[in-house]
């Protein structure tokens, strides 16, 4: 009798939990009808909660890979770490019987492990269907030694998808799940043919999810939870609005604040006045513009309110628009004209086409200290540019006096836009008896001469000192 099973120290037991002491996979003489053949005789041991009913074990003919018997199946006993595998020829009374054993083996069966047909080369376990590495019809399927397997191209919508069909898909660029560079909702975006697509919204978020920008209807809305735009959201993007023709006109920008906890309203960026077709004059204006409110008390007032540019007419004023005080941008009377806003806004601005009849009140701002926005300096000299396009020059010039009245010319470091105002000091030993006459004045030097009240002194070195006062930018 041929005898295959595990070790008897009880680590087996049946599947209905019964401990084994000695246990057979297989243990008869049903193979009498077998001599002189190969078969192949498969156990498994399941894991210790295993609850089914088993029955893949089996004998196998190795040379037509039919089932010959069943075998018995059975479960680990908890806690087992080690085991081993018996198998012997036993109690034959013919002299000379021999039993040849081959490849014991044992596999993990988790899905990598080794098929019964790649174990049966010449077996049919499929009804005739050959194993075979190529993709060839009414085959078994069986890995080659690179542990890869091959398949027909796929046609109907359950077939095993192939390399070649993941990849076409991977590198299509037109198509793909219905993806359009148009705003299509519940669509995936692509690209057009100029590497563009189109949005009706986008949103970006922090890790947390909460959003800090948005963007939709032309919006591009900023978030902050601390201060920034706390309680009402900034958002960039461009507004046009209208002036009558021949009417002033407001663009109200930010409520008038007074004690108060609400959120920040207004606006800051570039307002551009424009005008110009057939028949239509030109008109080309910009201005900077900051006109915000915010939380304020009435000992620290939170208005923010800046405004210079091509006109010094169009202005900061307060008005009353349904009984509440606003801060507006005003444009004095002038032919029809488009309002363009680029820039950030905290809320939305309140058009006034024609503002004729509002209050106006005028308000204080674009006073001193004005902001520096420049200073340098080289070889000629020195300059400090500020906001309202006033600039300060200064520096130090010598002449070396001559016999008789003596030429001179000083270059100023940076040129002013129209000539400026001066004023020059003697700073040498003879200040009181040698003044420099000032001749000619452009907006990049002056030049003249140097005469004296007394005696000239040739070779003398005198210095002087000159401030300039004028404007940078109009």
């Amino acid at each position: 009798m041929m005898y295959f099973g595990l070790d008897q120290y009880s680590k087996v037991a049946t599947l209905d939990g019964t401990v084994q002491t000695n246990p057979y996979f297989y243990a008869n003489a049903s193979l009498s009808s077998y001599l002189n053949k190969w078969v192949m005789v498969v156990g498994y041991v399941y894991p210790d909660d295993y609850t089914g009913s088993g029955g893949e074990g089996g004998v196998y003919n190795c040379e037509t890979g039919a089932k010959i018997s069943g075998t018995t199946d059975f479960k680990w006993v908890a806690g087992v770490t080690s085991c081993f595998i018996r198998a012997y020829f036993n109690s034959s009374t013919l002299i000379g019987n021999t039993a040849y054993m081959y490849g014991p083996r044992v596999e993990v069966c988790n899905g990598m492990e080794v098929p019964l047909p790649a174990l049966l080369p010449s077996a049919d376990l499929l009804d005739g269907y050959h194993a075979d590495t190529a993709a060839s019809g009414n085959t078994v399927i069986v890995r080659d030694s690179a542990g890869r397997a091959k398949v027909a191209a796929p046609s109907a919508a359950d077939d095993i998808a192939r390399k070649d069909t993941v990849d076409a898909h991977a590198n299509a660029t037109t198509g793909i799940h219905g993806a359009t560079s148009a705003d299509t909702p519940n669509a995936l975006v692509a690209r057009d043919g100029n590497g563009g697509t189109t949005l009706r919204a986008l949103q970006l978020k922090k890790s947390d999810g909460t959003p800090y920008l948005d963007a939709s209807d032309g919006l591009v809305k900023l978030f902050d939870s601390d201060g920034f735009n706390a309680g009402t959201s900034g958002y960039r993007t461009v507004k046009t609005y209208t002036q009558a023709d021949a009417k002033p006109a407001m663009i109200l920008l930010a409520p008038v604040y007074a004690d108060t906890y609400l959120a920040k309203n207004g606006f800051m960026g570039t307002v551009y006045k424009s005008r110009g077709a057939s028949y239509a004059w030109n008109m080309s204006e910009k201005y900077n513009v900051i006109c915000t409110t915010a939380y304020c008390t009435t000992a620290y007032n939170e208005a923010r309110l800046n405004c210079t540019g091509s006109n010094p007419n169009v202005r900061i004023v307060q008005t009353t628009y349904n009984d509440t005080g606003y801060y507006a941008l005003y444009f004095p009377t002038t032919a029809q004209n488009r309002i363009t806003l680029d820039g950030l806004f905290w809320g939305d601005p309140i058009e006034i086409s024609d503002a004729t009849g509002y209050p106006v009140t005028e308000v204080t701002y674009n006073v001193g200290p004005y902001a520096i926005v420049e200073s340098g300096s080289n070889s000629y000299g020195n300059w400090i540019k500020f906001s309202d396009g006033t600039m300060i020059q200064y520096k130090t010039f010598s002449v070396i006096e001559e016999t008789g009245p003596t030429n001179w010319t000083v270059t100023f470091p940076t040129s002013f836009t129209v000539e400026p105002v001066f004023s020059i000091i003697n700073k040498s030993a003879f200040s009181g008896t040698y003044n420099p006459g000032v001749e000619v004045v452009t907006n990049r030097s002056l030049s003249g001469f140097l005469f004296s009240n007394s005696t000239y002194r040739q070779d003398a070195n005198h210095i002087f000192y000159v401030i300039l006062i004028g404007r940078w930018k109009e």
